[in-house]
């Protein structure tokens, strides 16, 4: 059996999209193979105050190649060997506000493998993936290059041990290497060995617990051990309550350890803690789900850069919490609302003394979404919706004398999208047609660069 997918799309900017594949199976094998092009002249990235200055697009074009295959050796065993290829181009300005021809390019090659073998009550699972990955950047000011690798495998094992226990077990391994020479430590490398598990119990009366632990053992910074308790209670079917604690590590990238830009080889881990508990309402007969759930997350020496250089912060607390509701007031009518508040503060010791402030650069305190979907029939469907993001702050690099640090705000926008899609021939072919920001918003993501205005697409999808 043979299957084709495929679609392809034309929008605002000369913006193109394309894709194709096909896929099918036999009795030993299964493949999907696809090819995707994506293309747009884009706008400036660099904003202009004066709307005179004529800054030139910046555009950028993708093509992606992606396979994988799939052989079943056996009743319980399958072998999937995969490839992902990657090319990208476009053009980038030199900073905020200041226009540039700069060029970049970017190739990810990404070959891998995947096995499974199903056993009575579990699946043992193997994967190994590689990664490489080459940018470079010619600018006015010079010529850049990044490469490097990764390495990633994981032996996993999923075991029902009983009725109401199931075991998670498996070791994971993680490499990392910067291809250069030209580096203090040439060709740098880091890695992270982590055996982990986890056990379920599930109570049969609405309790269910979650414990696991992972051991990390890492080529610069030796051994730390994380771990996280997840508990849930079901009340007759329609309550949820739910409390989850864990702890996290996070090494520093091989990058911010030797790379070419800030890099600081004396950085150190950070360590979190993190505590998340909320409830849930489900009422199925009346298509009501409801649900919030508040968070705590405190990271200790907290990776930033600042003055040019990656460093430790003393301590990060973040804290907030979320809202939703979906409502199906009739069958093909569905409402969603969403409320999310989420603050910051960033803890520092200087000269004796203890400061904080809120550093959540770029990340509003207050947002709001709402969507409307509507199945007029099996084949028309549309959709509205609606995103509204409370003000923020950021910093403006100066890229003159004195080249300092200035916090600035971003203002609070709106953004109202709209979505529409008809399905013909059996559902085997969709036109559809997209637009974003259709009140034409002027909004600020990152000081002293544009985000794109009132754009629609339109297109086919074709399934066979």
């Amino acid at each position: 059996m043979i299957g084709f997918h495929g679609g392809a799309s034309y929008g605002t900017y000369n913006s193109f999209n394309a894709n194709a594949g096909i896929n099918g199976h036999t009795k030993l094998l299964d493949y999907n193979v696809g090819y995707s092009y994506a293309s747009t002249d884009g706008i400036s990235e660099a904003a202009d105050t004066t709307g005179k200055a004529n800054f030139d697009k910046d555009g950028f074009n993708r093509q992606t190649v992606q396979a994988n295959l799939t052989f079943h050796a056996g009743r319980h065993i399958n072998i999937t060997p995969y490839y992902r290829y990657s090319y990208f181009k476009g053009d980038y300005d030199a900073d905020a506000f200041i226009d540039g021809d700069n060029k970049f390019t970017y190739l990810l090659n990404n070959p891998g493998i995947m096995a499974t073998a199903a056993l009575p009550n579990g699946t043992l699972t193997a994967n190994y993936s590689y990664t490489y990955a080459e940018r470079n950047y010619i600018a006015d000011y010079g010529t850049f290059f990044f490469k490097g690798k990764f390495n990633t495998g994981d032996v996993y094992l999923s075991q029902k041990l009983s009725k109401r226990l199931k075991l998670l077990a498996g070791v994971n391994y993680q490499g990392y290497q910067l291809l250069d020479t030209t580096l203090a430590t040439k060709d740098p490398k880091t890695n992270i060995v982590s055996p982990y598990a986890s056990l379920l119990v599930q109570s049969g009366f609405g309790l269910n617990v979650e414990a696991g632990g992972r051991y990390n053992v890492h080529s610069k910074f030796g051994s730390h051990f994380s771990y996280g308790i997840n508990t849930s209670y079901l009340i007759r079917e329609k309550v949820k309550v739910f409390v989850a604690l864990s702890t996290g590590f996070k090494a520093p990238t091989v990058t911010q350890l030797f790379g070419s830009f800030g890099a600081n080889p004396d950085l150190k881990p950070e360590h979190s803690i993190n505590l998340q508990g909320g409830v849930q309402l489900s009422v199925p007969d009346r298509r009501l789900n409801l649900s919030a759930t508040a968070f705590l997350r405190d990271i200790k020496d907290l990776i930033s850069f600042a003055n040019n250089m990656y460093m430790n912060v003393n301590e990060q607390k973040d804290h907030g919490f979320e809202l939703e509701a979906n409502y199906s007031p009739i069958e093909r009518l569905s409402l969603k609302a969403s409320y999310a508040y989420v603050a910051g503060n960033i803890y520092l010791k200087s000269n004796g003394k203890d400061t904080s402030y809120d550093n959540l650069l770029r990340k509003p305190k207050n947002t709001f979404t709402f969507n409307i979907g509507f199945q007029a029939t099996r084949q028309f469907f549309a959709s509205v919706s609606l995103l509204s993001m409370s003000s923020r702050t950021d910093l403006y690099f100066q890229s003159v004398s004195p080249y300092g640090q200035v916090p600035v705000t971003l203002s609070s926008y709106a953004l109202l999208n709209a979505y529409a899609e008809y399905k013909f021939i059996h559902n085997k072919l969709t036109a559809f047609a997209d637009a974003k920001n259709i009140t034409n918003a002027k909004f600020t993501e990152v000081y002293g660069y544009n985000t794109i205005g009132f754009t629609i697409t339109g297109g086919v999808r074709v399934a066979l």
